[in-house]
């Protein structure tokens, strides 16, 4: 029977229906409207759902989600609010005010074939840059302000700037046209950023004697981080994976 992961950030919802091993469906929502594609895939498909997991950044939206959840399912969902709910996937000081999303990133990829000590870039409303072990533990990191984040915090100082996403950004010289100015310099705030946040983790991980970890980048906004970093591993929906390997235990 099919089962059904769920990752509520601080701005959206992305879900996974897995149909089968190798076969697996996924959609986005809003809080207002969370699941309105997924209602029409479950209606497509025999039987109900077999179980359900969910990763929650807001907690304040938990009884809505729940709710929600249960017009799909009868089952419980298995929830992660928190770090505290995957302690031994989470190395920091207060696993209880570390987020959810950044624990199940770490969980997610030990159970990749193959893992070893990796910076973990999550790209989303924030961007987190991360040291996760070879064994799945996230050893701290670093969180900022995401794209659309530094964006709109632009927006909002400086109102009469002439903002405008239909442009091109040339990366490269100067631009002459006020709105390529605006979405050239943002990018390139955004995507220095993070570089030097990488690099941080990075000179953590050689004082660890730990010469070449991997960086692995997910999240929405990951396609603007493209050419940044060498030996990179894109891996979509990475939440969701720890999401899956959860349910996986519970069968165990």
């Amino acid at each position: 029977m099919p089962t059904l992961v769920v990752d509520s950030g601080n701005t959206r919802i992305h879900w996974r229906l897995r149909v089968a091993a190798d076969n697996s469906i996924e959609g986005y929502g809003s809080y207002e409207n969370p699941f309105v594609d997924l209602v029409h895939e479950l209606n497509q498909l025999p039987g109900g759902l077999e179980a359900v997991a969910v990763s929650c950044l807001r907690p304040d939206l938990k009884d809505t989600l729940a709710r929600e959840l249960s017009m799909l399912s009868t089952h419980e969902p298995i929830w992660i609010l928190s770090g505290a709910d995957l302690p031994k996937n989470v190395g920091t000081d207060q696993p209880e005010n570390t987020g959810a999303d950044r624990a199940l990133c770490a969980k997610a990829w030990c159970d990749r074939p193959g893992s070893h000590a990796a910076i973990v870039i999550d790209a989303g409303t924030a961007v987190t840059v991360d040291a996760v072990s070879q064994d799945g533990v996230l050893l701290g990191g670093w969180i900022a302000p995401g794209w659309a984040a530094v964006r709109q915090s632009l927006h909002d100082h400086a109102p009469l700037l002439p903002f405008g996403s239909d442009v091109d950004d040339p990366g490269f010289g100067w631009a002459t046209e006020s709105k390529v100015a605006i979405e050239g310099g943002v990018r390139g705030l955004f995507r220095g950023g993070v570089q030097e946040l990488h690099e941080r983790v990075k000179r953590g991980w050689f004082e660890e004697g730990v010469v070449d970890p991997v960086t692995v980048i997910t999240g929405g906004d990951a396609a603007l981080l493209e050419g940044l970093f060498s030996e990179t591993e894109w891996v979509p929906g990475l939440v969701l994976d720890g999401l899956e390997s959860c349910l996986r235990d519970k069968e165990l």
